[in-house]
């Protein structure tokens, strides 16, 4: 007894009434909503929820004072915010009577529900929401969240939609030892005791249901900050024990990687309790709710073109990398704020020599990224300052990987934060809307590039800061591009006499790239008291902590300032101490790890299980070289089908969904740590079918033969109206996103790809990781999938006909997996992963490279067969490519006349690959991979079709494919007067080394000469459109005549008018005679005066006064 009484409420003891509950008292029990504190004009809702043992108003009561924190402290720092507490039974233990027997979903809803009802008046249903929970009050919010995304009821899904932040006080999100502590009583005492095992279950470690609650929960999070939609996050976790020496719920437990995890000095109860309001602890916990109480900037009150701007910039990827970065750990990163260097760049001093710039460098691993969010969310904010950040991902799509995904990001956020900025923008945005016309919107680098800086540039109040991290994951191109456009801005800024931008970035150290001003900052010499603070606080958890502080010192001198090191040393360290090994055979083990990392990443992988050195270099190929990031259920099926002995069938992986923490330790198993398992926050798409109960095709088997595209999405969408109604809503409403497996660093994937060998136990040689391999491993893995009994039935091939008839089940599982996402990445990408493998030459025939492959891929691949597949995949790819860019102009290549070049040239060609003429069409009519292929099988399509293709080349294909067309090309048929349309193109993309090829093969740089003929544009408008000047150059050099109208304009008139001044000085030097012609420069000077472009005016006026 005396063991639990810690856990009563110290007035327990006081009244022996109360200690003697009957079964009726307890049904009196302080449950549902109550209102502490209600101002007459709330401008948000402020719930908590209690945990184990607690009741709604005890467990934030201090027994010293009987202060009630929310009641009495929070109403001062936040006046305008209404305070609510709800309460439930969760006492899993009683003396006498019995407890509620109700799991988490039961209490759960029942939060969800009285929270709708309370909220119900129309001054308080949009009201933001923000949860304070403690201990098992946080599972029980998370789980309430998770049921309100996928209520069909408005009032109960609005409950999700306005919550703007949740503080969890010692939640145990990976479970705590209390339940199998809280057990042990009752077991004792039999019927004196009775205890609530549903509730104590969940707290089990690693407990599955809590796994479940986790998982969907981080994933919802992820889905709505990607939806602008974000929930905030705040963990605070108990640094003290409350029994004995142990923790209830330990640092690791009670912190969600990747947000704001703080410490509290105090132990499980007084983590929540507080008898004074300056307690620092309370301090942190009020200071999160009020940063969150402050209305947000959101898009809500956006115009409709600010919101038709945020669509065209937004992409899947946005914020992905640095809400997946971990927080700071508790007190470190703070020596940031009192760097002299820092201090001096973020008051603006030393301008002249800084110019506002600061270069964070460092090793690889040494926690710049980590630091980087630190400033960036976490350092003070002054009233009206914009922060935008942006953090490069090498290992994360295109557009996290480049200058566009920054610039992209950049507006996107300017949009948001200020209001200021934003009405300059959509003058950007509607000048392009008029332009494109009815066609969608894409913007090219380098007009997101001129947009952002002539937006900051024109900015003269609003101080703004910028910070970019990880300018080594971008291509080094590009990274000396975006240096320089920010020098220049920040020196243009400087001249003017401003100080209102800031401009942050972090690499490692680029010894070949410098800048003249700014101050700079090394990582790994100012970040030891960091690494020393991690260490001692991750080994102090071992029950042999006083052994280790000897060790502490000797990890922290040889980690060198490189953070990553310490990590993995400390989590292998503690492991062998796990296993009893002697802390002199721990030493010497510290002695031998070597310092630097790639030594390390060796070290780790020989220590690896023999028994998974297969599984381990699967799992290493599909995550290197796949062609898009696989998701943990896709990976499973891979790592299995890359097997020397893999599956037949596809059935074992009918009941594949599982949980994603178990992967998780799987993928730490395989890797020894150096691969994570993360939520992408990106929607997974078509998920797998329900294998009981889905579509029913045993009655009516499709028809391939007969069938068309068509035929088959109504087929589909015949069989898939089958479905329950319900079951239908559910899979509108939760949107599942896709767990993905990455490196834990950069340069884990760099040791791998550089190295090319990898030495894995139980392997006798070391196993090839480049590339070649690596994509030839891919292949055959998605040869073998589409090889399985089930897809064998359900490609369309004429054998299959009466095949379809005999075997129904098998057809019926086919057409499901045709479904998946697995299935389709394998039909898009094995012969994409069979051309990257280098061994199948330009003209597919085997090259020298033949003779390495083994001989199990070598029976895999049929020569005969690959190359009519070949053909045929890129022709389908074609059809259903995503080059978007194309779509625009669809209708211009549509008036070529396709059906009479097929019909003549293309019988062998569809007869070869079993395309429909409507299918192939579709090919060639808006796109050219299919054409360049026939091309290179020298398929002749006549010179109506090949100038599609180069058209098509010409905006968004590569200069080896331009010169394969262009080969064989007739210039004055492909690129003369009638064929202009690819130098249009080329020169709208701004590609100027396409342009300077079109022109030196016969394109010509003026128009065709028809007498008075009214054009809206020539080459020459459009690039002075685009304010492209070394394509302009290019156009001039190769004799672009400056007397040609275009809508109107003479050149350097639409120069003018458009206020291009940089324009009009190199018409004004190249243009020839033309340019001291009075009529045209004064006509030039009118329409700079009309568009208020004053100077450009008085240029052309004094020129013209020379005249």
């Amino acid at each position: 007894m005396s063991r639990f009484s810690r856990f009563k409420p110290n007035s327990w003891g006081q009244n022996k009434a109360q200690a003697t509950l009957a079964d009726s008292d307890i049904e009196s029990f302080p449950s549902g909503i109550k209102i502490l504190f209600d101002p007459p004009d709330a401008a948000c809702d402020i719930v908590f929820v209690h945990g184990l043992t607690g009741d709604r108003e005890r467990t934030w009561t201090s027994p010293i004072t009987g202060a009630s924190w929310p009641r009495d402290f929070l109403p001062v720092s936040l006046p305008d915010a209404r305070v609510l507490t709800f309460g439930y039974d969760a006492y899993v233990v009683r003396k006498h009577g019995s407890v509620a027997q109700i799991d988490i979903s039961h209490h759960a809803n029942d939060l969800l529900n009285a929270l709708a009802n309370e909220r119900q008046g129309h001054d308080s249903a949009t009201r933001p929401l923000i949860f304070v929970a403690h201990s098992l009050g946080g599972v029980l919010c998370k789980d309430a969240l998770r049921i309100s995304e996928a209520s069909g009821d408005a009032n109960l899904a609005a409950i999700v939609h306005h919550t703007r932040g949740i503080a969890f006080i010692g939640t145990p999100h990976g479970g705590s030892w209390l339940a199998s502590w809280a057990k042990t009583p009752a077991a004792i005492l039999g019927l004196a005791m009775r205890t609530d095992l549903s509730l104590l279950s969940l707290l089990k470690p690693n407990s599955e249901v809590l796994s479940r609650i986790h998982d969907d929960f981080l994933s919802m999070i992820r889905r709505r900050g990607s939806q602008h939609h974000a929930v905030e996050l705040a963990c605070f976790y108990e640094t003290l024990p409350l029994v004995g020496r142990t923790q209830i719920v330990d640092q690791l437990s009670a912190t969600i990687p990747g947000f704001n995890n703080i410490s509290i000095h105090a132990d499980h109860r007084d983590v929540a309790r507080y008898h004074s309001a300056e307690h620092p602890g309370l301090k942190s916990i009020v200071g999160i709710l009020e940063r969150w109480a402050r209305p947000p900037v959101t898009a809500g009150g956006l115009s409709a073109d600010a919101k038709a701007f945020l669509e065209t910039l937004s992409f899947s990827e946005m914020g992905v990398r640095q809400a997946t970065i971990e927080h700071a750990h508790a007190g470190t990163c703070r020596w940031m704020l009192e760097d002299p260097h820092y201090k001096a760049w973020v008051n603006c001093q030393d301008l002249d020599n800084s110019h506002g710039l600061l270069w964070i460098k460092g090793k690889p691993g040494s926690g710049k990224s980590t630091l980087m969010k630190y400033i960036a969310s976490e350092a003070p904010r002054p009233k009206g300052l914009v922060r935008l950040a942006f953090f490069f991902n090498a290992r994360g799509g295109e557009e996290e990987r480049n200058a566009q995904g920054l610039f992209k990001t950049f507006l996107h956020q300017l949009v948001q934060e200020s209001p200021a900025m934003t009405s300059r923008l959509l003058t950007h945005f509607r000048r392009k809307k008029a332009k494109v016309g009815n066609r969608s919107i894409i913007w090219s680098p380098a007009e997101l590039r001129d947009i952002f800086f002539d937006t900051i540039r024109f900015n003269s109040r609003t101080p703004v800061e910028i910070f970019v991290d990880a300018l080594d994951e971008c291509k080094e191109e590009e990274v000396r591009t975006i240096i320089a456009a920010f020098e220049r801005c920040a020196a243009e800024t400087v001249e003017r006499g401003s100080r209102n931008i800031k401009i942050c970035w972090s690499s490692r150290h680029y010894p070949h790239i410098s800048i003249d001003h700014g101050f700079e900052i090394r990582v790994e010499l100012e970040n030891l008291g960091d690494i020393t603070l991690y260490v001692q606080r991750h080994m102090a958890r071992s029950k042999r902590q006083q052994s280790f502080r000897s060790l502490e010192e000797k990890i922290v001198e040889k980690s060198k300032g490189v953070f990553l090191w310490a990590v993995l040393v400390v989590h292998r360290i503690c492991k062998l101490a796990d296993k009893g090994l002697p802390i002199a055979r721990i030493e010497k083990v510290i002695h031998d790890l070597p310092s630097e990392l790639s030594k390390l990443y060796s070290e780790i992988f020989s220590t690896l299980d023999p028994e998974l050195a297969e599984d381990t270099a699967n799992l290493m190929y599909l995550v290197l070289y796949a062609a898009r990031p696989l998701d943990t259920d896709e990976l499973r099926i891979g790592i299995d089908f890359m097997r020397s002995i893999c599956p037949s069938s596809l059935e074992d992986f009918a009941a594949l969904p599982e949980q994603v923490s178990y992967f998780r330790n799987f993928v730490t198993e395989l890797s020894g740590g150096l691969f994570e398992v993360i939520d992408s926050g990106i929607p997974i798409g078509t998920q797998h079918p329900d294998l009981e109960e889905s579509l029913n095709v045993k009655d009516s088997v499709f028809d391939w033969d007969e069938g068309s595209r068509e035929a088959w999405n109504r087929y589909m969408a015949r069989a898939n109206s089958r479905r329950p109604l319900a079951e239908k809503q559910d899979m509108a409403n939760i949107v599942e996103t896709r767990w993905v497996v990455q490196v834990i660093h950069e340069t884990v994937r760099g040791y791998l790809m550089r190295e090319g060998l990898c030495h894995l136990p139980g392997k006798s040689l070391p196993i090839p990781m480049d590339a070649r391999t690596g994509h030839l491993h891919l292949y055959q893995m998605c040869r073998r999938v589409l090889a399985t009994n089930e897809m064998s039935c359900v490609f369309p091939k004429k054998e299959c006909a009466a095949l379809l008839r005999c075997i129904p089940d098998l057809v019926r599982l086919g057409l499901r997996w045709l479904e998946t996402t697995i299935i389709q990445y394998a039909l898009e990408n094995i012969f994409l992963h069979l051309r990257s493998s280098l061994f199948f030459g330009p003209k597919d025939q085997c090259g020298p490279q033949w003779d390495l492959l083994s001989p199990a891929i070598q029976r895999d691949v049929h020569l005969t067969e690959i190359r009519e597949a070949l053909l045929r995949w890129e022709c389908i790819r074609a059809s259903t490519s995503i080059l978007q860019p194309m779509r625009g102009t669809a209708s211009h290549l549509q008036n070529n006349n396709f059906d009479s070049i097929m019909d003549r040239d293309l019988s062998p060609v569809l007869a070869a690959t079993g395309l429909s003429l409507a299918d192939f069409q579709a090919c060639a009519s808006n796109f050219h991979v299919a054409l360049l292929t026939l091309h290179r099988h020298s398929f002749s399509f006549g010179d109506s079709g090949l100038k599609a293709a180069i058209a098509a080349v010409a905006h968004h294909g590569t200069e080896e494919e331009l010169r394969v067309l262009l080969k064989d090309a007739d210039p004055s048929a492909c690129l003369g007067s009638e064929g202009q349309g690819a130098l249009l193109m080329a020169i709208e993309s701004r590609r100027t080394s396409i342009v300077e090829i079109l022109l030196s093969k016969g394109a010509p740089a003026n128009p065709p000469t028809h007498g008075g003929e009214f054009r809206k544009k020539t080459p020459l408008s459009v690039a002075i459109e685009c304010r492209d000047v070394s394509v302009l150059s290019k156009l001039l050099s190769y004799g672009a005549d400056v007397s040609v109208t275009a809508n109107g304009f003479l050149p350097l008139a639409l120069a003018a008018s458009l206020g291009y001044k940089d324009v009009v000085y190199l018409l004004l030097d190249r243009g020839g005679r033309t340019m001291t012609d009075f009529s045209v420069l004064k006509r030039a000077a009118k329409v700079a005066m009309l568009g208020g472009h004053q100077e450009i005016a008085t240029i052309l006026m004094e020129r013209a006064a020379c005249q």
